[in-house]
């Protein structure tokens, strides 16, 4: 609603109510004949006449009623609107009491706002230009009203604001330190005696109010009743002054006396629906009747004139109008005097304004531009919002604002005036980095600190100029997070476009950096000068387009971009293809920019910093939009930025850091003036400059733009919003951390990962309206084919052979290689326009050697090079490399011996010498131990020395063929189960190796190991100009033993030879020259040996090209499928060879195969003979421990000998036990007859025990007797030690043996 309608309406509604109350006054009052006639005329008029309106006329101004009603015209006022709908068809009468009666509606927003102040008294007090440092402040905080948000604050606030309070902050120190005993703290509250301290906050405010407006509460209904009786005596009293003064002009005032006092007229203006204004016109009205009870005999009166403001500003307007052209004068206005009141009595709590200290601040900025002026209004509203919040703050900042014109050294010379003439203690600004570069020199001079929100540029550095102060985010901290967008794309090549200015050039460093630590390449760099023209500007874009790199960044000034980005589109790389990414410094400024800007700039990806939303931005970004619009209407679209929300931080901080540091000391200390002195010479030191620089770089709070904390002089950065330009300005698409990287939500930050997938960022709509990714490089229609350079040589000509057309003198390049890049060409999804250059000199002979050719791409004289080429870890430092098309790995070659199946010795090829010589030497070994087992107990192997020697081999021979005689002992039988089991291993190992020689064709190598041939000093080969020499040399080769070839054929020449002949012994060479070789002679020579690490041949791109990576995928596809296999039949042919596994059989069988079982038969054989001999030594321990002086060691040996060649009677050879029964004399009768032999328990006569007796002396003698009793023939063996003795001198520990013999009849 319009401030004139409000006005005119309001007025319709209370005009007659002014006018009945006008009357009542001359009713009541005694006034002079003049002015009565003259009222009472005007008041005829305006009743008689008719009010008339009129549609469809402009509204006047306000004033003109009051103006109307002075000079006697009829018209009071004036209604406008246009009529639509059904008011077209009102009658006039209908029209003229639509007029009247007519209420603006309003909306739901307005109707909040509405209510909302509807709650709030407001009292509006003129202020003198001088006393005024900020001239719109009010007007400031009338907009701060209209978006006022209501905060509750609880007791826990108190803490916090107990620091803050001027007067209880002083008793919270000294309660704290105990010197006071009426200040105590309980849980961190402050208490005076037993109430609680409130400090300055609303909740106090609030408190206050509740109790003031209880007891004046109290208080009216106390005095209503002594009010009512008063008021009723003043009016008597007034009526009988009135009825005795007749005739007079003068009115008669309350409680006057007879001598006529002077009367004083005193207008007073409430709101009588409100209980304030209640309560204020009771209590005027009985401090007016109790004065002058106490002071009867004044000469002057007052006369109070009480009119209701309805709580409408309007409305009180028009009362004090109204009274002030009464016919009669009011001398005083006592307008909201309620609140007044109340303010004198709050303001105890409060600092008196006229005790702050000022402090001086410069602002240097340019106040043509937008960012300028964008800054100049934060920092306003910031001023007056801090010292709204913080009102009882002692300093209080006064702004000196300097226009720098966009100039260097303009903005130096405003600098220089602010320190020298107004010694300001800080300079916010200046604008951009090219002017701080100079204003931060002086500010290091003068010791005040120079804070720029917005000079950027990592060229300025707090470490080098101290009292400079970053309060924003600097360039470089935006690197990593453009870097991450490119990896997230796989983008390996980025241009940089940037200005040539402090502004420009600084960041470039810092994305390089980034850029190489995700292995991206930044093949140029685009200088633009900040006042290129239009063609300078077309003649780079051109230059862009003819580069295979389609990803650029951009860093430079709006003025700059604006032009360049048009220009961009006009030659169409805003096409579908290209990615453009802009950084911070234009990414803020998107939906401020010109139109045609952003429709130039559509699918442009761009960073900025992320600012978290809150209620207090959100409200201030509304007053923001109001008052910048209102002063600054030729800048419709603007925008609250980043840069806004730092300047309005900037202040803040600022203003906390003067408050700490106070301003009573504030002074320069100047030298002394000479003459001849320049004005830099006279500048003057801060002499509060190191303090406050302290203070701001230690201020901490939460800003408008998030955390304010300062870090090196500056601000840290922490996360980057990412946008897409999408219609009008920047769309948000994801967020960028140091920690997690890119995410799609800000709220997911607690990842456990790195991330840089593009899947993280949400819909991109790209430079064409294409939803397809770039892939970040084309090869351009406009420029030149790439130049593929191919390796020249007569040698291996079925790999690349360069000839020359006679007719046009252009080289003609094929060859297996050559057929293998065009078919992998043919792969890729696009077209790629190339050509072959041969890396030769004039005269047809190569340029140099195969390395010298891949250096050739390091040059930028190729674009790649093709041909048999190696992958090797030094190439790969200067190129790229494809994935290997061939087989990879270096063999050697050597010939073969001739078939030897029809040597008369073949049958001892199967077996090494060594294992022959360990074979026989274990048969006989193995002959012995079964020999010394069963000379004592088998037949067999007794006899004539001769015979028992034949007996030994004769066995363990027979047992290759399993058939050897029965062994009667355990032990010996536990010696041939193994043996057996060894002998067959041999023999069958030994069949299949010779049935193998006999039966497959023997193509031997003449040569298996490389170190058989350093060994024995052969000569070795390897293809000429080949990296395989340096190989050679690493494997211990001596160089003078290394030759060279240079084609197959005198490979072949040189094999024939042979080392002791000039030729050499093997050759080394890459598998694929190997196979080509042996396609042409694979009856004569073979690959033997290990296979040395290679890569294979491949194709070589520059490095970081972004070509390598699609053709390697092509070269997949190619290998993979049945052209591979159709390129190589067409060059190498069919091969008949038979396959290389099956031209070289198994070797002899050596030992190490077989140690094992060598190992295992031994053993047992040594644990066999052990345990006989411990066996044997103890059964005749009596021999070996006798004690007779006269027996010799030898004769015990010899003793023993005997021992052992003797019979074991215990045998199971029959034979053993005839010519034992012979020797002891047993009947022959009984010899014939059957006998049983048994093991006899102590109670049986019939037992055989042979190891041990476990019969005492009488069991003895009478197994003994039961023996003589079948037998008195027998007679003990003395002297002998058998085991059949009775003798009692024979030694108990000697087992006994007693036969019981039972006769079968």
């Amino acid at each position: 609603m319009d401030p004139e309608d409000i006005l005119v309406n309001k007025y319709l509604n209370g005009i007659q109510s002014h006018i009945q109350e006008a009357l009542e006054v001359l009713d009541i009052w005694d006034v002079g004949d003049a002015h009565q006639r003259a009222f009472k005329v005007e008041h005829s008029r305006s009743r008689k006449q008719q009010t008339t309106f009129t549609s469809n006329r402009p509204s006047q101004n306000p004033n003109r009623y009051w103006r109307s009603l002075k000079s006697k015209r009829c018209p009071i006022a004036f209604f406008s609107e246009k009529l639509n709908g059904a008011k077209l068809r009102y009658s006039t009468y209908d029209l003229e009491f639509y007029a009247l009666f007519r209420q603006q509606k309003l909306s739901s927003r307005r109707a909040k706002w509405v209510e909302y102040l509807r709650e709030f008294n407001f009292h509006i007090k003129h202020k003198a230009s001088v006393q005024n440092q900020v001239a719109d402040a009010l007007s400031r905080k009338k907009g701060l009203l209209s978006m006022m948000r209501t905060t509750v604050l609880g007791f826990e606030s108190f803490q916090e604001l107990y620091e803050e309070d001027d007067y209880f902050s002083k008793h919270l120190s000294d309660a704290k330190d105990k010197v006071l005993a009426d200040f105590t703290i309980c849980d961190d509250f402050l208490f005076k005696e037993n109430r609680l301290c409130v400090p300055d906050c609303s909740l106090r405010q609030k408190a206050i109010h509740e109790t003031v407006h209880q007891k004046l509460q109290d208080k009216m209904e106390l005095y209503k009743k002594a009010f009512d009786e008063r008021h009723r005596e003043l009016q008597t009293t007034a009526e009988g002054d009135r009825e005795s003064r007749s005739g007079q002009n003068t009115p008669i005032a309350q409680d006057c006396n007879p001598n006529n006092p002077t009367l004083f007229h005193v207008g007073v203006v409430l709101d009588l629906d409100s209980v304030i204004g209640k309560v204020a016109e009771r209590c005027i009205s009985m401090a007016l009747s109790d004065f002058y009870a106490v002071h009867p005999n004044y000469n002057s009166k007052i006369v109070l004139h009480v009119r209701d403001s309805r709580g409408d500003a309007v409305n009180a307007a028009s009362a004090v109008l109204l009274r002030l052209e009464m016919k009669y004068p009011v001398h005083v206005l006592l307008p909201f005097i309620l609140i007044f009141s109340l303010s004198l009595f709050i303001g105890k709590f409060g600092v008196a304004q006229n005790t702050t200290i000022p402090f001086n601040v410069g602002v240097v900025l340019n106040f043509n531009k937008q960012i300028g002026r964008i800054g100049l209004s934060c920092i306003s509203m910031a001023l007056s919002d801090f010292y709204a919040t913080h009102s009882f703050y002692k300093t209080r900042m006064v702004f000196h604002t300097r226009d720098s014109k966009n100039s260097v050294v303009h903005a130096a010379s405003m600098a220089l005036d602010l320190l020298k003439n107004k010694e300001v203690q800080a300079i916010i600004g200046p604008q951009t980095s090219s002017q701080a570069d100079f204003v931060i020199d002086l500010g290091d001079q003068a010791h005040v600190p120079i804070i720029s929100f917005s000079a950027t540029s990592p060229s300025l550095s707090s470490a080098q100029t101290p009292y400079f102060v970053r309060a924003s985010l600097n360039d470089s901290s935006q690197a990593k997070a453009i870097a991450s967008i490119v990896q997230a794309f796989s983008w390996k090549d980025v241009v940089v476009i940037y200005e040539n200015t402090n502004y420009g050039n600084g960041i470039v460093p810092y994305l390089v950096d980034a850029f190489t630590a995700i292995e991206t390449r930044v093949p140029y760099r685009s200088v633009l000068s900040p006042s290129a023209t239009d063609d300078r500007i077309l003649s780079e874009l051109y230059k862009l387009m003819t580069m295979q790199t389609r990803v650029f960044v951009v860093h430079m000034s709006y003025s700059l971009a604006a032009r360049f980005f048009v220009k961009a589109k006009n030659v169409g790389m805003m096409n579908e293809g290209y990615a453009w990414i802009i950084t911070n410094g234009l990414s803020t400024r998107l939906n401020s920019m010109d139109p045609s800007v952003v429709h130039s700039m559509q699918g442009v990806l761009g960073i900025e910093p992320y600012v978290p939303m809150s209620d207090k931005l959100k409200n201030f970004n509304i007053r923001w939009t109001q008052k910048f619009h209102k002063e600054n209407p030729d800048m419709e679209r603007a925008t609250l930025n980043t840069f806004g929300l730092w300047a309005y931080d900037t202040v803040w901080a600022l203003a906390l850091a003067a408050e700490k540091v106070g301003a009573e000391n504030t002074h320069f200390q100047h030298p002394q003036v000479v003459d001849g002195l320049t004005d830099l010479s006279t500048l003057g030191i801060s002499t509060i400059g190191p303090k406050l620089l302290q203070a701001i770089l230690e201020t901490k709070f939460t800003g408008l733009s998030g955390e304010f904390s300062l870090v090196d002089g500056q601000l840290q950065s922490s996360v980057f919003r990412i946008l897409n330009v999408i219609g009008d300005g920047g769309r948000e698409i994801g967020f960028w951390t140091p920690t997690n990287r890119i995410l799609r939500e800000q709220s997911a930050v607690d990842t456990k990962f790195y991330s840089s997938l593009n899947s993280n960022l949400g819909d991109i709509v790209w430079p064409g309206n294409s939803i397809i990714v770039p892939k970040g490089w084309v090869i351009p229609t406009n420029g030149k084919k790439l130049k593929i350079g191919v390796p020249v040589g007569q040698e291996f000509t079925e790999f690349v052979k360069v000839a020359i057309d006679p007719t046009t003198n252009a080289p003609i390049v094929t060859g297996y290689c050559i057929d293998v890049f065009n078919a992998v060409i043919e792969e890729l999804p696009y077209a790629l326009p190339y050509e072959f250059i041969p890396f030769m000199k004039s005269d047809g002979k190569s340029a140099g050697t195969y390395n010298d050719l891949i250096y050739q791409i390091y040059l930028q004289k190729y674009d790649a090079v093709v041909g048999d080429v190696t992958i090797r870890a030094n190439r790969s430092i200067y190129v790229d490399f494809t994935m290997p098309f061939t087989e990879s790995g270096v063999t050697m070659i050597v010939p073969i011996k001739e078939d030897q199946r029809k040597n008369r010795w073949v049958f001892l090829k199967p077996l090494k010498w060594d294992l022959w010589f360990t074979t026989l030497a274990f048969f006989i070994f193995t002959g012995f131990v079964i020999w010394v087992l069963e000379h004592r107990v088998n037949n067999d192997f007794r006899g004539s020395p001769i015979n028992q020697l034949g007996m030994i081999f004769w066995f363990v021979f027979s047992t290759m063929v399993f058939a050897h005689k029965e062994v009667f002992s355990n032990l010996a039988r536990f010696v041939v189960i193994i043996w057996v089991f060894v002998v067959l291993i041999l023999t069958s190992s030994y069949t299949a190796s010779l049935t193998s020689m006999l039966t497959v064709q023997q193509l031997q190598p003449t040569v298996t190991d490389v170190k058989e041939l350093i060994r024995n000093g052969a000569y070795v080969g390897y293809k000429q100009d080949s990296f395989v020499f340096e190989m050679l040399k690493q494997m211990r080769f001596n160089e003078s033993k290394i030759r060279t070839y240079a084609s197959l054929e005198e490979l072949d020449e040189a094999l024939s030879k042979g080392s002791d002949n000039g030729g050499i012994a093997a050759a080394f060479d890459e598998i694929p020259y190997m196979k080509l070789f042996l396609s042409k002679y694979c009856d004569k020579y073979t690959m033997v040996g290990p296979t040395y690490k290679a890569d294979g041949f491949g194709f070589a791109f520059p490095k970081g090209s972004p070509l390598a990576s699609d053709v390697s995928r092509a070269v997949l596809n190619v290998t993979e499928g049945v052209k591979m296999s159709r390129i190589e039949q067409a060059w190498f042919g069919q091969h008949n060879c038979p396959d290389l596994s099956t031209k070289v059989s198994s070797s002899s069988l050596t030992l190490d195969s077989f140690g094992g079982l060598f190992i295992i038969t031994g053993a047992a054989s040594l644990l066999a003979l052990f345990i006989f001999l411990l066996i044997f030594f103890r059964n005749y321990e009596n021999i070996i421990r006798r004690d007779d002086p006269n027996t010799f060691k030898l004769k015990r040996i010899v003793e023993m000998a005997k021992k052992y060649d003797e019979m074991d009677p215990s045998s199971h050879d029959s034979r053993v036990t005839k010519n034992h029964k012979k020797n002891t004399g047993i009947a022959s009768s009984i010899e014939a007859s059957p006998i049983s032999i048994a093991l006899s328990p102590p109670t049986s006569p019939y037992v055989i025990d042979r190891y041990c007796n476990p019969f005492g002396e009488e069991d003895q003698e009478r197994a003994s007797t039961s023996s003589s009793g079948m037998d008195g023939n027998v007679t003990p063996l003395e002297g002998q030690g058998s085991p059949f003795s009775t003798h009692p001198n024979v030694d108990k520990r000697q087992a006994t043996e007693i036969i019981s013999i039972e006769i079968i009849g």
